[in-house]
């Protein structure tokens, strides 16, 4: 009976994976192995196994337990002095596996986990001893990038060649065509001279440490470049496009543009100029907040970068500084390409979209905005042909402080401020109506002002004396 549960427990701790407990268990019940760790490893010493146990299996509980045991009874004054330990990879590769009958294997593990080649993690027998190599990344190692799956750094070991290196880096690439040729940057030991081998894959290259490998001739365009089209469209959301040959009028073709669309203000905006949330707010379309966690402050950065470099040699005034500084700082923060394409859609073929860039198409404006000192701002609709005093009256007449000789329209196309008091302005479907008003100043801030006056001709008095005493 005794043995019939010992065997349904090893049968158990195999499919499931033994904890420290259960191997314990099986030692009292003499059913255990042990197993013997040396080397560059967190914990060292002989430990309980469970027959049949794979290799990786086995380390990878000990490696698991060493550390939950150091943080569980460890100070944490002494946890920072054993932090080394604690964040320290594991030498997966060249590991020594040496039998009690003395017979020794090399072990990969890391080609193992990459490649699944079960010779490289055998079961354990007892009194198997595990030697892990010295861990030094810096210096032993290798670099692989390029045409991979999975470019990095890896530990070297001796007798490594390019099939090695790539089937680490878990194979070639099938989004790159033609993978034939290697290059590979090796310094000398000062680490000042570099020589550059240009190789055949097939050759199967012996490396040395240190070496950088490139796989492939370059890297492949052949990517998911996307742009995303908002606003007046039949179909609007994200479209595929090339990386620099799609124009504008391509994409307004396949969103198919609606009645309302207003071809006169249709804007390309890059992406590298997008507000965080912009998409989300203004669309309800699907924003990445961790991609463009600081871009506001990348944003102003570099708004302030371009305003300083133009104004460098320049020779305004502090007035016209702040304006031209407000003028540039508005070109870049708000960015793109403003396209009027109401007189000819064929314009469009121009226009280059990247990767992604937000296209917009408004809808036509319908109404005329009321802003400032009126008795019922808001939005009107147009009539066409009627004057500004024809919004004035609509919207409940001026304020009692209204300025009705500074009245201004904004037009909404250019923005651009006219005095329909001074000019016959025509008011248009986006335009702003803006009424100012009186500052309605206190009576303590008029006497202030007097007392300025005042105190600005008492000095021209006393100079005018001085000048008089001294020409006498």
């Amino acid at each position: 009976m005794k043995l019939q549960v010992t065997g349904l427990l090893v049968l158990l701790m195999i499919v499931t994976g033994a904890s420290q407990s259960q191997t314990d268990l099986l030692s009292k019940l003499g059913a255990g192995i042990s197993v013997t760790i040396g080397g560059d490893f967190i914990v060292t010493g002989t430990f309980p196994a469970v027959p049949g146990e794979k290799l990786d299996q086995f380390i990878t509980r000990i490696h698991l337990e060493a550390k939950q045991n150091l943080l569980s009874s460890m100070p944490a004054e002494l946890l920072l002095m054993k932090k080394k330990e604690l964040i320290a990879e594991v030498p997966l590769r060249n590991i020594r596996f040496i039998r009690s009958d003395k017979s020794e294997q090399i072990i990969d593990l890391l080609k193992f986990r990459n490649t699944g080649d079960l010779s490289l993690n055998p079961q354990l027998r007892n009194d198997d001893v595990i030697i892990f190599p010295p861990l030094d990344i810096e210096r032993n190692f290798f670099l692989i990038t390029g045409a991979v799956n999975k470019p990095g750094t890896y530990q070297y070991v001796d007798g490594d060649k390019l099939s090695d290196a790539i089937a680490i880096a878990l194979g070639i690439n099938k989004a790159y065509d033609n993978v034939n040729e290697a290059e590979i940057s090796r310094l000398d030991f000062n680490g000042n001279n570099e020589e550059i081998i240009k190789v055949k894959i097939a050759d199967d290259f012996l490396l040395k440490r240190g070496d950088r490998i490139r796989v492939g001739s370059g890297e492949t365009q052949r990517k998911n470049f996307t742009i995303i089209v908002a606003g007046e469209v039949q179909f609007a959301g994200e479209f595929p496009v090339s990386k620099n040959s799609t124009t504008l009028y391509d994409v307004i073709k396949r969103s198919v543009l609606r009645e309302t669309a207003d071809l006169k203000a249709v804007r390309i905006v890059r992406s590298e100029l997008l507000p965080p949330y912009f998409l989300t707010r203004e669309y309800g379309l699907a924003d990445d907040p961790e991609f463009k966690e600081n871009l506001t402050d990348l944003l102003n950065i570099y708004a302030d970068y371009e305003v300083t470099k133009l104004m460098r040699l320049s020779n305004l005034n502090d007035r016209d500084t702040v304006f031209f500084g407000m003028e540039t700082r508005f070109q870049h923060l708000i960015g793109g390409t403003k396209v009027d394409l109401s007189a000819n859609l064929e314009d469009a073929k121009e226009f280059i979209v990247r990767d992604g860039d937000l296209v917009i198409i408004p809808e036509k404006a319908r109404h005329v905005q009321m802003l400032g000192y009126i008795k019922k701002p808001g939005a009107l609709v147009h009539k066409e042909g009627k004057d500004y005093r024809y919004y004035i009256e609509l919207a409940g007449g001026l304020g009692e402080y209204a300025i009705e000789d500074e009245i201004m329209v904004i037009k909404g196309g250019t923005q651009e401020w006219l005095s329909p008091v001074e000019q016959n302005v025509e008011i248009e479907p986006g335009d702003i109506i803006y009424i100012p008003r009186e500052l309605n100043r206190s009576f303590a801030w008029q006497v202030s002002e007097v007392a300025g006056y005042f105190g600005i001709i008492g000095n021209i008095a006393t100079l005018i004396l001085l000048l008089t005493q001294f020409g006498k």
